[in-house]
């Protein structure tokens, strides 16, 4: 259900967002295509879950390309906690870049689009992403 609304939250903005789940993914080393993602591993780095939380609820509730609102915050931060729930407190989280850190932001793009991030989460049977694709 909480794919769903994520998914709902943006159909009014020009992005796109990826959600994924996969249950019993075998190999971490080919699951970014499968989560319709460029296969380029060194593009993400570990996170913490509550940085995901964070970056999560900055990216349903921002558009990258113009930082405008898309989303009521509080709706955003529900909408990653409801995410985030689905797993374990001991997966692990990943993503290419700190969104919500605006000091200097850089990364290595993994979708086809002009501005491209999200959260990738993972345990031992089960991987769920959320990504946007924004366009300026």
């Amino acid at each position: 259900m909480i794919l769903k609304k994520i998914i709902e939250s943006r159909q009014k903005s020009d992005g796109e967002i990826i959600c994924s789940m996969i249950l019993d993914y075998g190999e971490w080393e080919s699951i970014l295509p499968r989560l319709g993602l460029s296969n380029n591993f060194s593009a993400l780095f570990e996170i913490k879950r509550d940085e995901a939380l964070d970056l999560l609820s900055f990216l349903l509730s921002t558009h990258l390309a113009y930082s405008t609102k898309v989303l009521e915050e509080n709706t955003a931060v529900q909408y990653a906690i409801e995410f985030l729930d689905l797993f374990p407190t001991s997966s692990q989280f990943y993503t290419n870049a700190l969104w919500h850190k605006k000091d200097s932001i850089s990364w290595t793009p993994l979708a086809p689009s002009t501005f491209d991030g999200g959260i990738i989460v993972r345990n031992k049977s089960l991987v769920g992403s959320v990504w946007f694709l924004d366009e300026d």
